[in-house]
């Protein structure tokens, strides 16, 4: 079973996170350089529309800096995914990649299913030869670790704390 790290009611979410759209089946948030998509339920088009928000406020208020994009699927939502979502988080990908310092995905659970799931993104990722760095994950401690490694932007525990945040 994937580990969650649990934030206590009395842990403020990191300073300076904003979030951009939230609601039962998923949240987008902005911290620092880093554009963060929670998918808690299902996959529906508000997180891409809340996405490209958030990375054309990053590249606004932050033009010289690398945009790392970390996403984390909660392993109770639905992996069913409409075609205008994925349309969309192409488009966007395609259209910032050259400003995309790093991208991590994090598919949260356990068991045969989670890991064909990460291992087809994976094939996706090395198949589409990104021109920026991306892995994936099966906990978002290990994510939160890589994207600090590569970016130097916000520490583990930033990220961890907004994603905790974004949970709740």
């Amino acid at each position: 079973m994937a580990r969650h790290v649990t934030q206590r009611n009395d842990e403020p979410a990191p300073r300076g996170l904003r979030v951009v759209g939230k609601n039962e089946s998923c949240a987008v948030a902005v911290l620092h350089n880093c554009v963060l998509l929670y998918w808690r339920k299902n996959i529906v088009p508000e997180g891409s529309t809340w996405a490209r928000r958030a990375f054309l406020d990053v590249r606004r208020d932050l033009p010289g800096e690398k945009i790392v994009f970390f996403t984390v699927v909660d392993a109770a939502c639905s992996l069913d995914t409409p075609a205008e979502v994925r349309k969309e988080i192409a488009g966007i990908l395609k259209t910032y990649e050259a400003q995309l310092g790093a991208a991590a995905i994090t598919f949260e659970g356990s068991g045969f299913k989670m890991t064909m799931v990460r291992s087809v993104i994976t094939a996706i990722y090395v198949a589409s030869r990104t021109q920026f760095p991306n892995s994936v994950f099966g906990a978002v401690e290990a994510a939160a670790t890589w994207v600090e490694s590569m970016s130097r932007s916000n520490p583990p525990s930033a990220l961890i704390s907004a994603v905790n945040a974004l949970r709740h």
